[in-house]
């Protein structure tokens, strides 16, 4: 495969990662792939500009254009990156339900197959045939809400341990639980609002959690807020969004994070009818967006230092919320 149709594959993939279509692709194959542009473009700044504008509308052609030309580059200068990308847009489709993988699999006029299993179309195996169709739209549908898994120990029900998935939708009580307090703060800082969780409005939408904290010292303030989404998809188009909008300021800059969760953003900007820049940082963890301003920075050299110090924190939090699962409301 030429430099320029792995380039121009690699970026189609990182867009629909972003978006939370991966599953065209692949889940494994799409987030290996995008994982691996993010990294190398993160490294030059050619590379992390291209990543700026795909973040901010990876729908623009010119966006994506930048990006190819970028990726290009790199794959020229390094036969290795050429070959892993090589692999994994080779690799065959393959959708995941829980903990089932379905590969490759076909329906036509005379068979069905189902991963490794085929059913004939035969007079004797047409019920069968009807009901694999079935099962295999019920598998497929499951995989698009996150699948199911069943899961057991020993012959005891009571031996049954639930298995939290990092990008189940969380429960109003859990988003409070994702929102930074005042004691997961550095000394000095001080609660100004919150914190607080919004149940979501209609099905299907995301709760929304927030906090405000201020350090008087230093004048700075520290914005919190957490949406938790039914699906990663959602939270992934939500994330996008956010940072479509930071971006409509004069003077958005990125600021040189390192990368957290499924998909970070850190940047700052300049709102001249307030005369002021306030640093962002946005990540995307499973179902749950994570968005903290912080500022003013305007004279506060070393901010970068606090912005990635209260981001994982509050990443952390999030994680251990996911993993371990509480029993409130919904």
């Amino acid at each position: 495969m030429e430099a320029a149709e792995l380039s121009a594959r690699a970026v189609e993939v990182l867009t629909a990662v972003a978006t939370g279509a991966a599953t065209r692709f692949g889940e494994g194959a799409g987030t290996a792939v995008g994982d691996l542009v993010r990294t190398r473009l993160g490294g030059t700044e050619r590379g992390r500009a291209a990543l700026d504008q795909v973040d901010a509308d990876g729908d623009s052609a010119s966006a994506r254009s930048e990006a190819e030309a970028a990726l290009r580059e790199e794959i020229a200068a390094d036969p290795e990156l050429r070959r892993q990308l090589a692999v994994h847009l080779s690799a065959p489709s393959t959708r995941v339900a829980g903990s089932m993988v379905i590969s490759g699999s076909r329906m036509s006029r005379n068979t069905i197959s189902l991963g490794p299993l085929t059913v004939n179309n035969s007079p004797g195996n047409r019920v069968p045939l009807v009901l694999a169709a079935v099962l295999l739209l019920a598998v497929l549908a499951l995989g698009l809400y996150g699948g199911v898994q069943i899961i057991t120990s020993g012959d005891d029900p009571q031996d049954a341990a639930p298995q939290r998935s990092s990008t189940r939708a969380l429960t109003a009580a859990e988003t409070l639980k994702t929102v930074p307090t005042v004691d997961s703060m550095p000394p000095g800082w001080r609660s100004s609002n919150g914190p607080g969780v919004s149940k979501a409005e209609r099905a299907g939408g995301c709760h929304s959690g927030r906090a405000d904290y201020q350090n008087p010292a230093t004048h700075i303030r520290a914005e919190f807020v957490v949406y938790a989404c039914p699906v990663p998809g959602q939270a992934s188009a939500g994330y996008r969004e956010l940072v479509r909008e930071q971006y409509a300021y004069t003077k958005t800059t990125r600021v040189p994070l390192p990368r957290m969760g499924d998909e970070s953003t850190a940047l700052t900007y300049y709102k001249s009818e307030e005369d002021t820049t306030m640093a962002n940082a946005i990540v995307r963890v499973g179902s749950v967006v994570f968005w903290l301003r912080y500022g003013e920075v305007d004279d506060q050299p070393q901010y970068e230092a606090q912005l990635q110090q209260l981001t994982r924190g509050a990443v952390g939090q999030i994680q251990r919320v996911l993993a371990t699962g509480d029993a409130g409301d919904s």
